[in-house]
């Protein structure tokens, strides 16, 4: 069996692997907060988990979920046996379901000082306690932060007026907080909280949460499944994932362009710079590089060619064409000096490739906008090199 055909066979074995269909499943179901490009900011999950905590807004819930999420978050301080070494006492099971939530103040971003904001407040002087969230998704926490917060919380919320309290450190995994005097506590207890109560919602109110349950699903409380999936895979299929890396990450839109550039310039019959060896040069991987097409007995000293820059954003392919130099700024100087008249010609023209199906129009329309181009201005271009030493503009080189 050739190289080939065993590549083939690997790809083919992977597909049809169970777990790359449960992994390609949960992956390309999109949600809302997908859509927003927010399934994965902390400032988000706290905003929601704001709205869903306050009895007053507009969900219908009422004090449905604050007080699901101080019974839950109540108990496991007291299976953890938290301590406040005197400091007051954690609330209790039986505290969260009396409480009335009449006066509940909710803070989403609290200032405690200009380094440090808290993710989720809630108080109720009246009653007499307060609950702390500090809310991490891909992020962990930061130097001393849940030591702080604890230590400045007590300066501002004396335990005096609020001898009730909780500071629960809300995580995808349910990560243990560098403060002892934090509950660690899983998203995936507030998935459960919501799947329960979410039917007696508003219309607007279950709409909102049923999008988010989805989203915590997929995008936050499954992936610790999400990595044992692609930890087997990997290990099943590595020669197959390794070939679809090493020849799928590239950008094709503008790869095919320089082809079909390169191969018309290479055509006597177009004689579009006759007389003239042409040569491809390209940058190293970089997240915008440049496919540099100069004539080849240009000295080496100078970098002014035609080029095509890379990019990609998710599965869009972006190439654009056009007249560079690596020293732009005097470059530009110098040729806008001699020909002002064709300032137009030192703008970038940008194409975009959305799908296989269409990178032949893209790369249709990018490799003719890019002769045309190179038509218009080469002989100019020329020139300005020419000029280079004998005009020198713009300071060093």
């Amino acid at each position: 069996m050739s190289s080939d055909e065993e590549i083939v066979r690997l790809i083919e074995a992977l597909i049809e692997a169970p777990e790359f269909r449960d992994l390609d499943r949960g992956l390309s179901e999109t949600t809302l907060f997908d859509v927003l490009d927010i399934a994965f900011k902390e400032h988000t999950h706290s905003r929601m988990l704001g709205w869903l905590l306050n009895p007053s807004e507009s969900h219908g819930l009422g004090a449905t979920i604050v007080r699901r999420f101080l019974y839950a978050a109540s108990k496991l301080a007291r299976s953890q046996r938290i301590d406040f070494d005197g400091n007051g006492l954690p609330i209790t099971p039986l505290q969260a379901e009396t409480y009335s939530f009449s006066e509940l103040i909710i803070h989403s971003e609290y200032c405690l000082s200009p380094e440090r904001r808290l993710d989720l407040l809630l108080y109720s002087e009246r009653e007499g306690w307060l609950c702390v969230i500090e809310n991490k998704i891909l992020s962990d926490e930061g130097e001393e932060q849940t030591t702080d917060y604890y230590s400045e919380m007590l300066d501002k919320f004396p335990v005096a007026k609020f001898p009730s309290r909780l500071f629960v450190y809300l995580t995808p995994e349910g990560s243990r907080p560098k403060s002892r005097h934090f509950i660690p506590m899983k998203y995936s207890a507030v998935e459960s909280m919501l799947c329960s109560d979410s039917e007696s919602a508003s219309t607007f109110g279950r709409s909102a949460i049923q999008e988010y349950v989805r989203c915590l699903r997929r995008r936050v409380v499954e992936q610790d499944r999400l990595q044992d999936i692609c930890w087997k895979l990997y290990r099943n299929h590595r020669s197959a994932i390794d070939t679809i890396i090493r020849y799928g990450n590239v950008n094709l839109l503008a790869i095919t362009i320089a082809e079909r550039v390169l191969q018309s310039l290479r055509d006597e019959r177009q004689f579009i710079i006759a007389d003239r060896h042409i040569e491809w040069i390209q940058s190293p991987p970089k997240p915008s590089v440049w496919i540099a097409i100069r004539p080849a007995h240009w000295s080496k000293e100078y970098r002014a060619f035609y080029g095509i820059v890379l990019e990609t954003q998710g599965t869009t392919e972006i190439a654009t064409v056009g007249i560079r130099s690596d020293y732009d700024k005097r470059f530009k100087e110098l040729f806008l000096k001699m020909a002002p008249e064709h300032s137009a010609m030192l703008e970038l023209i940008r194409f975009e490739s959305r799908d296989l199906g269409d990178l032949e129009r893209a790369a249709e329309k990018g490799a003719t906008a890019m002769l045309a181009r190179i038509k218009e201005s080469f002989h100019l271009l020329e020139e300005v090199v020419r000029r280079w030493d004998e005009e020198p503009v713009g300071g060093d080189v």
